[in-house]
C-alpha cells in the first residue's frame, strides 16, 4: 500500500471522529467553493456557496492547504483559501457548531452548465446603418434614379438571454430597415432569433460570433410619380458579430457587424407610375454596422 492510501486513511480515521476532537466553525468566502473527496483537493464533489457555516477540524491536512469538515455522515475537504476560520481570525473557541449544519451542495458538473431563464436576461438598443450590396434592390434604385441606394437607417430591439457561466445565449428581436427617397421608399419591421457562441470572454471584453434568422410579412416598397406602395414577405439569414465591453454587468455596451441575406416574395410584376416597364423583387443583400446598449432586466 502506498505512502498517499496511508495518509488517506489515517486522516479520515481522524476526522470521523471529528465530534470528539476539538472543532471550530468555518465560514465560506469564495463565491463558489469547490468541495473534494480527497485531502489533496482531488475529486471535487459539488459547490458551497458563500456565508455558509461548515462544522471543520482544527487540524489542517495536506501541507496546511486543505481543512476537513463534516458534510452529513461524512467528511469532505476544502481549500483553505476559500474560508475564514475561529482560529485564525481568534474568534472566541467557546462557541459550540450547531449538530446540524446544512450545506447547498450543488452539483459541480451541472453548476458549470447551469441555465436558468429566469434570470441572466437583458434588455438591448441596437442602432446603425445598412449598405445594400446586390440584388434586386440595388437593381431597382439603378433603373430608377441612376445610383446605387443610399444608406438605410437600421434600429433593432432584442431581449438577451445570456447566462455568464456559459459559453453561448440566445436572443430574440425586431429589426427596422428604413430607406426613403425622393424617388424611392423601403420599410421592413423584421423578426429576428440569433444565436451566439463566445470564443472569447472576460469581465472586461466579449467577442461573439452568431448567425441569425428573419422574417417579416410586411416589407414595404413606394415607388413612381405619385409613388404606389406595394407589401410583400421577407426571409433570410445570415452571419453577426458583436464586440462587448463589460458583459457581465448591469449596463454594457457593444459594437456589431453583420451581414443579411434575403429573399423576397409576392413583389412579382410590380407596375409604378411613370415605369415603363413591370418590375419583380427576388432577392437583395445588405452588410450594417451597428452600436448597441444593454441593460440587465433580471
Amino acid at each position: 500500500m502506498s505512502n498517499f492510501k496511508y495518509l488517506t486513511i489515517l486522516v479520515f480515521f481522524s476526522i470521523f471522529c471529528i465530534d470528539l476532537m476539538a472543532s471550530q466553525v468555518a465560514i465560506v468566502v469564495a463565491k463558489k467553493a469547490i468541495i473534494y473527496a480527497h485531502p489533496d483537493l482531488t475529486g471535487p464533489l459539488g459547490v458551497i456557496t458563500k456565508g455558509k457555516k461548515l462544522h471543520a477540524s482544527e487540524s489542517i491536512v495536506s501541507n496546511g492547504k486543505a481543512l476537513p469538515f463534516q458534510l452529513g455522515t461524512k467528511v469532505a475537504f476544502i481549500s483553505l483559501d476559500d474560508v475564514i476560520t475561529e482560529n485564525a481570525h481568534h474568534v472566541p473557541l467557546g462557541k459550540t457548531p450547531k449538530e446540524d449544519v446544512e450545506h447547498e451542495v450543488v452539483n459541480y458538473f451541472e453548476s458549470k452548465h447551469e441555465n436558468n431563464f429566469t434570470k441572466d436576461n437583458y434588455f438591448i438598443l441596437e442602432a446603425g446603418k445598412t449598405l445594400f450590396l446586390q440584388g434586386d434592390w440595388v437593381k431597382f434604385n439603378e433603373f430608377i434614379s441612376g445610383e446605387k441606394p443610399e444608406l438605410a437607417q437600421d434600429i433593432s430591439i432584442y431581449v438577451q438571454h445570456r447566462p455568464s457561466n456559459l459559453s453561448h445565449y440566445i436572443a430574440v428581436g425586431l429589426n427596422y430597415l428604413y430607406q426613403n427617397s425622393q424617388e424611392l421608399y423601403l420599410s421592413a419591421p423584421i423578426l429576428v432569433a440569433d444565436l451566439f457562441l463566445s470564443p472569447l470572454k472576460n469581465d472586461l471584453l466579449s467577442i461573439d460570433l452568431g448567425f441569425s434568422i428573419y422574417g417579416t410579412g410586411d416589407f414595404q416598397i413606394k415607388a413612381g410619380q405619385p409613388k404606389k406602395r406595394f407589401i410583400g414577405s421577407l426571409f433570410g439569414a445570415g452571419p453577426k458579430i458583436n464586440v462587448r465591453f463589460f458583459p457581465n454587468k448591469f449596463i454594457g455596451f457593444h459594437i456589431s457587424a453583420r451581414y443579411q441575406y434575403f429573399r423576397l416574395l409576392n413583389l412579382e410584376n410590380m407596375e409604378f407610375p411613370g415605369v415603363g416597364t413591370n418590375i419583380t423583387l427576388d432577392e437583395m443583400n445588405n452588410a450594417s454596422v451597428l452600436v448597441g446598449l444593454s441593460i440587465q432586466l433580471m
